[in-house]
């Protein structure tokens, strides 16, 4: 697991905050404390600033320079998938590993004021080892599939109020997945 931090421009962070709770879809996700908003074609013509975020996951040299953090050409099969999400009181996530489609895995906070609620990174023994500071415009990054080592993560301590963040993931294509079997695990 990685740390970041400062990743988006002041703008774009006032930009997340034009999408309001009645913009997101509760249906397109699993929990039923979460909502979020894909970047899809219809949503970047609601909101124009969003397609500049899935171009800059898209650029060649975004996705190299992502890959020499772990293999090269890793992405080559992958679609990129972002998604803006509000986790409501109550949201919890039971420690997990992500879906075998799941190449790359970024989340990024927007919360208005510091609280308890980032993300626990365990390790393969599940024992915890961290918890990402949930802090405005930092996060965290992991290669879910790398090192054939578990990326066990969760947020056990119940919210109390709305939690914002900004999701990416690298997911390999529909195509490719008949080549991953026993893919039971929700869409975490």
């Amino acid at each position: 697991h990685w740390y970041i931090k400062d990743f988006f421009s002041n703008d774009y962070q006032r930009y997340f905050k034009c999408i309001s709770p009645e913009d997101l879809n509760p249906d397109l996700v699993y929990d039923e404390n979460r909502s979020a908003i894909r970047l899809t074609r219809d949503t970047c013509v609601k909101f124009p600033f969003l397609e500049k975020v899935v171009q800059f996951f898209q650029k060649p040299e975004n996705v190299s320079f992502i890959e020499q953090l772990s293999e090269p050409g890793l992405l080559k099969d992958c679609y990129v998938r972002v998604d803006y999400t509000l986790d409501h009181p109550g949201y919890e996530l039971k420690p997990h590993l992500d879906r075998h489609s799941k190449l790359f895995t970024l989340q990024i906070y927007l919360p208005e004021t510091e609280e308890d609620w980032g993300t626990e990174l365990y390790n393969e023994d599940m024992k915890l080892c961290s918890t990402v500071p949930f802090l405005r415009n930092c996060g965290w990054f992991t290669f879910p599939q790398r090192d054939n080592k578990d990326k066990w993560h969760g947020v056990t301590r119940p919210i109390t109020r709305d939690r914002y963040s900004v999701l990416v993931n690298y997911m390999l294509k529909p195509e490719t997945l008949n080549e991953v079997v026993g893919d039971d695990r929700p869409d975490g």
